[in-house]
């Protein structure tokens, strides 16, 4: 059996460009979904560190020091608003009342300044107790705040993370234009290979489509027509489904 030495070096050339295509493809392909799954991994970085960030923030809250330091400055701004409007009326009292004896005057300037003393440290433990109401109120509050932030946060990762496996598949199908190149190349050749060997091989493509009473085919029909002259030729005509084996 004898190769063409063309048909084999086309053969080759087109297995060689195909090949060759399908690597430059898959290697942009694969450059394609790595540059996505970065990109991925710092979006879900940056979820992750707010993430943290919010855990942080709402242990900082809760921290014994940030409780104590609302607690007091709650109770003060209460207990200045309660306290500020007891003022001690005992002064003004005895000066309104200089013609009553001295020991009514003391005596009831007393009880006047003993009730305010004590209206001031009932205003003292009831700013005490509602701020303590407050405070942990609020921060009831800022702790449903940041689970609601977590929440969201968590949300917003896995909703990248859905739309990653779209961009992932969309990039999957990322070609390189020299493989296309290549692969059409390759493709070409194939085809030109296909077309041409025959008649390489002195055939056609179309050899066995046609043939005479005597079997020959192709080229050899060719041959013993222009071997013929004049009236033989014109004999072939006369039946000429016998080129196509029928009688």
């Amino acid at each position: 059996m004898c190769f063409d030495p063309v048909s084999v070096a086309l053969m080759v050339a087109s297995t060689a460009a195909t090949a060759g295509g399908n690597r430059l493809n898959q290697l942009a392909a694969n450059k394609a979904i790595k540059g996505q799954v970065g990109l991925e991994r710092i979006r879900q970085q940056k979820y992750q560190a707010d993430s943290d960030q919010n855990f942080r923030n709402a242990l900082e809250d809760f921290s014994p020091q940030s409780m104590q330091d609302n607690l007091a400055k709650s109770t003060a701004n209460r207990d200045a608003a309660i306290s500020g409007n007891l003022a001690d009326p005992s002064g003004g009292y005895e000066a309104a009342n200089n013609n009553q004896p001295e020991v009514v005057k003391s005596s009831i300037a007393k009880s006047l300044s003993d009730a305010v003393a004590k209206s001031k440290g009932q205003a003292k433990r009831l700013a005490a107790l509602g701020s303590t109401g407050e405070v942990f109120g609020n921060k009831a509050i800022d702790l449903g705040r940041s689970a609601s932030k977590g929440a969201m946060i968590g949300n917003f990762a896995q909703g990248s993370a859905n739309v990653s496996k779209a961009e992932q598949a969309a990039a999957a199908q990322k070609t390189s234009g020299w493989g296309d190149a290549l692969g059409l190349a390759g493709q070409g050749l194939s085809m030109y290979n296909m077309v041409t060997a025959p008649s390489r091989a002195g055939s056609s493509i179309f050899d066995g489509l046609f043939s005479d009473a005597a079997g020959n085919s192709g080229g050899a029909i060719s041959a013993n027509v222009g071997a013929n002259t004049g009236g033989s030729v014109a004999s072939k005509f006369i039946k000429p489904t016998q080129y196509m084996g029928v009688v």
